[in-house]
């Protein structure tokens, strides 16, 4: 999926979708251009794979969420593979704001996304990831996570990550209770802030997190401002994110994305 500056503003340029991948772009008052990503098949298990690519061209903005929360199921043995593969051009403002990622037990999921970047493009990404679903009482004790990030600004790597978390050596509850990994909550989240601004909002972003009921920290790593999240539930995440989009933006909570309304 592409999208130009023509002589409306923001357009589709280029679009190729196939099997349970799909793409709806609704009607909006607002300052971005949506599109809304569907997953047809309802969820992901071992042996299925969803590969993402978008690119923002010069001057463009838009934003791409998620229908709903992608829901990964029990394996038999083998990954579900989510793979992002996000390009943003010069004065671009490109929004990723897909909805949680609810992992069952058993799921397993190894999941990688690659940004490239221009200094005076402007970018806001957000994956989260929720361990069963809270008011269903469910508890996670099998599976896998594994979760990679890269991004390149001008060409250059200036952000590598990778995460795993897995039943290998303990149930997966047991080590999301651990105070050195998640310290019992059941939700996770990473996002990424990128503008030439970036430093300007380390305080506004510590004073929102540490007004709800989320904990997390941010660090600035040059052009870049890397947000960690976690929370009980996924409610509570989401509400926790919906706060830090508006201390990034300005934005009242009413101008993400439909989808995304509490």
């Amino acid at each position: 999926m592409t999208f130009i500056n023509g002589p409306r503003g923001t357009a589709l340029d280029d679009l190729h979708q196939y099997g349970c991948s799909k793409v709806r772009f609704p009607r909006h008052d607002g300052a971005h251009l949506q599109a809304v990503l569907l997953n047809t098949a309802g969820g992901l298990t071992d042996g299925d794979e969803l590969v993402t690519s978008v690119e923002w061209r010069e001057h463009t903005r838009a934003v791409v969420t998620s229908q709903a929360a992608e829901r990964i199921y029990r394996s038999r043995g083998g990954d579900a593979r989510i793979e992002t593969a996000l390009t943003v051009g010069k004065e671009a403002t490109a929004l990723w704001l897909p909805q949680e990622t609810i992992l069952f037990d058993g799921a397993r999921l190894d999941r990688s996304t690659s940004i490239s970047l221009c200094e005076s493009s402007r970018l806001i990404v957000i994956e989260s990831l929720v361990f069963g679903r809270h008011a269903m009482r469910e508890t996670v004790r099998a599976g896998s996570i594994t979760e990679a990030w890269r991004i390149e600004l001008d060409g250059k790597l200036v952000f590598a990550d990778r995460l795993r978390i897995s039943d290998d050596d303990a149930p997966l509850d047991s080590t999301l209770s651990d105070i050195a990994c998640a310290n019992g909550h059941a939700a996770l989240a990473t996002m990424i802030y990128a503008a030439s601004d970036c430093g300007d909002y380390v305080d506004g972003v510590r004073s929102a997190i540490a007004g709800q009921r989320i904990a997390g920290g941010v660090s600035c790593l040059g052009p870049l401002l890397n947000i960690r999240l976690l929370a009980p539930s996924g409610q509570a995440l989401r509400e926790g994110i919906v706060t830090l989009f508006a201390a990034l933006t300005g934005d009242t909570p009413q101008t993400l994305p439909r989808v995304w309304q509490i």
